[in-house]
Formats: C-alpha cells, sequence, structure tokens
C-alpha cells in the first residue's frame, strides 16, 4: 500500500473520529424533525414552516372537471380549537429524570456514556407545565399562517375574533402568541397587548374530561381501562428496547439485569424528546434506534386511543359540550350572514390533548378499521390514529364556512338559497374529507345533522353519571 494511500486513510479515520467525538460531545440530533414523539412532538415537525400557504378565504369549487361547473366560495366564519405550544415537562415526569438520572450515576457507565455524570436536569421544578418560549414562537408562527390562509377574511376584521381558554395559564399564554401572530400582518407596528381582546375562561368546554367523575375514576385512573396499554408495556416488543437501551448505556460486564425498567427507559424517551424539542440535539437520543423509537410510539399511542379517544364511548360523548358550543356559535354565524347582521369571523379556543383527542373521536377522525390493541403492532404500523402526527403541541382543527355561488346545473351545489352554506373542516391546517359527506367540502345542514346526537341531545351530566363501563363492546 503507497504511503499516499495510507496517508489518506489515516487522514479518513481521523475525520470519522472526530465525526464520532464531536457528535457525543453536542448532542445526538438524529430523530429532531421526526414526528415520532407522540403528544410531546414539536408542531413544525409535522408542519413544514417554509411552506406556501395557499390562501383559501375564497377559491373556486369545481364540482366537475369542466369550467362549466365553477363555484365561487368566499369564507366568512372560522371555528377552531388549537392546543397549546410547546411547554415543560410535567412535575411527574421532571423527578423521574432526576431518579433515573442519580440511578444511572451509580452504576458502571461506559466510556460513551461519560457525559451522564456531568448531566443536570435543564427543566426546573418551578416551570413545570410553563409554556416555553419555543412554545409562544410556535404559536405567534401559527397565528401568521391562519392570517395568511384567510387574510380576506380576517382583513379589518380583527375585532370581530373571540377567544376561549381554559383555566391553564399554558393555553392562556398560547393564545396571547397566536393573537400576536395572527393580527401582525395587518398591523405590523404591534410589538404589545394593547390589541389583545380578553379571552373567556370556559373550563366546561375546554376540560370537560376534568368535569365528568365517571370518566377519572373509570378511565383516567382506572388501569384496567388500558389494559391493551399495560399488555404492550409488559410485552415482548418493549422488554427487547429495555434491553436494547440498557445495553448501550452499560459496560459490558456489568449486571444489568432489571437495572432500568420500562419506565426508565421511558423517561430517558422523555428526557430525549424534550431536549430535542428545546436545544435541538440531546445526548439522551442516542441509546435508541429507530426501531426502538416506533415501538415506543405504539405504546403511547394505546394509551391516548384508550384513554382520550376510540377506546370507550364515553370519551367521545363527554366532548359533546365543545361539539355542541362550536356548532350552535357556527348556527348563530350562518343566521347572522344571511339576515347581513355582523358576527364574529373568527372563534378560537386554547386547550389540551385531552381536549382535542376526544373531539377528534366524535368527529370519527383518524378511526382506524381496528382497534389498536398490544397484540397487533406489526399490523398497526400504517394506522390512521398517530399522536405524534395528530395530537402534536399546538395541534389545531379548525371549522370554515363558505357562501357557495349556486348558478350551477350541478348536483354537487345545492340550487336554493338557504342551501348555499358549505363547511371544510381543517386538521393541523390541511382539508380533511368530512365523514358527514366523504368530501372536503359538504353542506353545512348535512354536517350539522350528521353530529345533531351530540349537538340538540348532549346531556353532560347523564353522560357523566357514575356507572360501569363495558369493555371491548363499546369499541
Amino acid at each position: 500500500m503507497s504511503s499516499a494511500l495510507l496517508h489518506g486513510l489515516h487522514l479518513l479515520l481521523l475525520m470519522w473520529i472526530i465525526f464520532i467525538l464531536e457528535s457525543h460531545a453536542y448532542g445526538d440530533i438524529r430523530f429532531a424533525n421526526t414526528p415520532i414523539f407522540s403528544t410531546k412532538t414539536p408542531y413544525f415537525w409535522v408542519k413544514r414552516s417554509d411552506e406556501v400557504i395557499r390562501e383559501d378565504s375564497e377559491f373556486v369549487y369545481e364540482g366537475t372537471d369542466t369550467i362549466e361547473s365553477a363555484n365561487s366560495c368566499f369564507s366568512f366564519h372560522i371555528n377552531s380549537l388549537i392546543r397549546h405550544g410547546i411547554r415543560y415537562p410535567g412535575l411527574k415526569w421532571i423527578k423521574r429524570m432526576d431518579e433515573v438520572h442519580e440511578k444511572l450515576t451509580k452504576a458502571a457507565i461506559n466510556s460513551k456514556s461519560t457525559f451522564i455524570e456531568k448531566w443536570a436536569n435543564p427543566f426546573p421544578y418551578e416551570k413545570e407545565h410553563a409554556l416555553a418560549t419555543l412554545g409562544e414562537t410556535e404559536l405567534f408562527a401559527l397565528g401568521e399562517r391562519f392570517s395568511q390562509r384567510f387574510k380576506l377574511l380576517f382583513e379589518e376584521e380583527t375585532d370581530k375574533i373571540e377567544y376561549f381558554v381554559s383555566s391553564k395559564e399554558r393555553t392562556s399564554d398560547s393564545r396571547k402568541a397566536f393573537h400576536k401572530g395572527l393580527t401582525k400582518i395587518f398591523d405590523p407596528d404591534i410589538d404589545d397587548d394593547h390589541n389583545l381582546s380578553l379571552p373567556v375562561l370556559d373550563d366546561s368546554t375546554l376540560r370537560f374530561h376534568a368535569g365528568c367523575q365517571k370518566y377519572i375514576d373509570q378511565i383516567e385512573k382506572n388501569d384496567t381501562a388500558l389494559e391493551e396499554y399495560f399488555k404492550f408495556k409488559d410485552g415482548p416488543e418493549l422488554k427487547s428496547v429495555v434491553s436494547d437501551v440498557t445495553g448501550r448505556i452499560l459496560d459490558s460486564g456489568v449486571d444489568a439485569e432489571n437495572l432500568l425498567s420500562a419506565d426508565d427507559v421511558q423517561t430517558i424517551h422523555q428526557i430525549c424528546a424534550f431536549e430535542l424539542a428545546f436545544y435541538g440535539k440531546s445526548d439522551w437520543c442516542q441509546y435508541f434506534e429507530q426501531k426502538d423509537m416506533e415501538v415506543i410510539d405504539y405504546l403511547n399511542d394505546l394509551k391516548h386511543y384508550w384513554q382520550k379517544a376510540y377506546g370507550y364511548k364515553l370519551s367521545s360523548e363527554m366532548s359533546c359540550p365543545l361539539v355542541q358550543q362550536i356548532f350552535q356559535r357556527m348556527d348563530n354565524a350562518v343566521s347572522d350572514f344571511e339576515d347581513g347582521e355582523d358576527s364574529s369571523v373568527g372563534i378560537f379556543r386554547f386547550a389540551h390533548a385531552e381536549t382535542l383527542g376526544p373531539l377528534y373521536a366524535a368527529l370519527g377522525l383518524y378511526k382506524d378499521s381496528e382497534p389498536l390493541m398490544a397484540n397487533n403492532f406489526e399490523k398497526q404500523r400504517n394506522r390512521l390514529f398517530r399522536s405524534s402526527k395528530i395530537l402534536p403541541f399546538a395541534a389545531n382543527v379548525a371549522f370554515v364556512l363558505y357562501e357557495c355561488d349556486t348558478n350551477s346545473d350541478e348536483d354537487d351545489i345545492d340550487e336554493t338559497e338557504e342551501e348555499s352554506i358549505y363547511v371544510k373542516l381543517y386538521v393541523n391546517e390541511e382539508a380533511v374529507i368530512i365523514p358527514a359527506c366523504g368530501k372536503i367540502l359538504c353542506l353545512y345542514t348535512d354536517v350539522r345533522r350528521y353530529y345533531s346526537h351530540f349537538i340538540d341531545a348532549c346531556d353532560f351530566d347523564e353522560i357523566c353519571k357514575k356507572n360501569k363501563i363495558q369493555d371491548h363492546d363499546e369499541l
């Protein structure tokens, strides 16, 4: 082998060693921008922040492929629910992070893991559940995107926007950031809260789960209701992850058996998720491979599916005060619009994953043909219910009402004046097919009729009256 070639190989080897050392020194970034952290996924890991926003205040609806069928549609009201932005971990998780860190510093870790000894928990107890600065940025950007997408609707009408928040400070802070982003495009000089509409505090519709004792007792705090979650947690897939993660952390000569539990590995996963979201890097992420992330992602989806969505009918039924309010306010907007009266052009509610999950179930969105179970991980790899994509921080749902020109002979657009009101449903800024009509654009009357049992027959007290829940026959 020539000296030049040998020198070149040595140089490549040196560059590789430097790359490895630097990757460990500055943290693992492999999973950044990857929607695989369940409800701890940043919004702009699901949506591209640099995508071109298409104005949708007005559009031309084409019932067929011929230009003669085109109908102009003009928006006049938007009714939305938005999850708060990126927040600090809850106190339970912060304490677990400290406990796992202490456990590992007492173990004989290998040279790749020396950072653990020097690591300090970056999430202080006093910040638990508080909206992070990055969360404010997230909601500000989302507000800007809404104003760009519905510019003609909001232009000169920002005083006709209403806000609702829950009693949690992170929703109020999210609303402030969103409002600034929404109005910035119309008034670039806004630099304080002087133009900020006061919100309505409404836990009855935004934290309905906290007011439903039946749900709290029989689902939220009942391990039996999460049987599938715990089966998978104790199953072979997660045991393999625990074994692999433990092996990557500890020296091969160390007795690693039972050192780390499934809860410990979930906690390391949480540190990885939050550090990656806050700082764009985390040394803790190096202990996971893609296959590990997919297993933990499914574990989290099992919990949210059974606790917040399709596992039990109670989860969707208890959301009826929210569904009822959304449609009653849209009823009012339709009535005012037809009578030529002023009304709100936008209603924005800021709440939680526990609010959005039941709403998805009530609307029939992201429902898989088979329930998520502990024994069908492989079969559900292409599942619709994927919390990382539908319940990230700043996840949002929006109904948009349109008046569509009815000068057409096509059946797709009804020709009567009272049937000229249509609706689109957006989830995370994407128009989705509405179950009521199987299309993206539906007659409002059809959609309202489809969900009438939530709107006109909502008896929250009766729904939440304590009695024995049924098991899988409530799917």
